[in-house]
């Protein structure tokens, strides 16, 4: 019985990517947090949008990932347990355009379905009353630098890293990068349905001190919404 009863209490977690290298600082955390008693297993999506919603039904308790898009649009009351980075993203298209205006109707490439990238272009087509032609998704940033190079694409959207590299690369003069006006979102972050997280509060607030120990030492941001979970400033 007692092997039954490790199970049952086992909180099931879901990632929103195929572990890598940029997760690191999140495993770290996962386990100083087990060594305080959070007992966890995780299971890698092939698909950003299939992991929320494992969240929203129920099969798993946490989610990580960017489930913005999601939290517009379902009923279920999910929480942000805690906020891993802010985004840093910018439209970055060939010498064909040289504006965000000039995106109407025109293809993008983009992260995940209902990721953050995905959420910036909902943004952009809301505040400019436009529409973007077909959405396709390729995660990971370095990916879709790749694909601009190599001429499968001319719109995309990539982060602070990847766009430094590219526009003081060799190919620099081939692309422009876009101004984006200013707005608040988030990056990855944790998160779980309202109800789970007040009725499982000490496993919570473990994580998020799990959490706090890893990322605020790097300057990264975070935000604990329940149980007493602190928060950290945008370092």
């Amino acid at each position: 019985m007692l092997p039954a009863m490790a199970q049952a209490d086992t909180i099931k977690i879901a990632l929103a990517e195929t572990p890598s290298d940029e997760l690191v600082a999140l495993f770290v955390a996962l386990d100083r947090a087990k060594a305080n008693g959070f007992d966890y297993e995780w299971t890698a999506f092939s698909d950003e949008e299939l992991a929320i919603q494992a969240v929203l039904s129920g099969q798993m308790d946490i989610g990580f990932g960017m489930p913005y898009s999601a939290m517009q649009r379902s009923k279920t009351p999910i929480r942000i347990i805690f906020q891993l980075a802010k985004l840093n993203f910018f439209p970055v298209t060939t010498k064909a355009y040289s504006k965000l205006e000039d995106l109407a109707g025109e293809p993008i490439l983009l992260h995940s379905r209902g990721g953050g990238t995905d959420s910036i272009a909902n943004v952009i087509k809301d505040r400019l009353g436009m529409e973007f032609g077909e959405r396709s998704y390729v995660p990971g940033s370095s990916n879709r630098v790749a694909a601009l190079l190599g001429g499968q694409v001319d719109t995309t959207i990539i982060d602070l890293s990847n766009t430094n590299k590219l526009m003081r690369g060799p190919a620099a003069d081939r692309f422009n990068v876009l101004d984006l006006f200013e707005f608040e979102a988030s990056d990855e972050a944790i998160f779980a349905n309202k109800d789970w997280i007040e009725d499982n509060a000490g496993d919570v607030q473990i994580f998020v001190d799990a959490l706090l120990s890893v990322y605020a030492p790097a300057g990264r941001f975070g935000a604990g919404f329940v149980g007493g979970c602190a928060g950290i400033a945008d370092g």
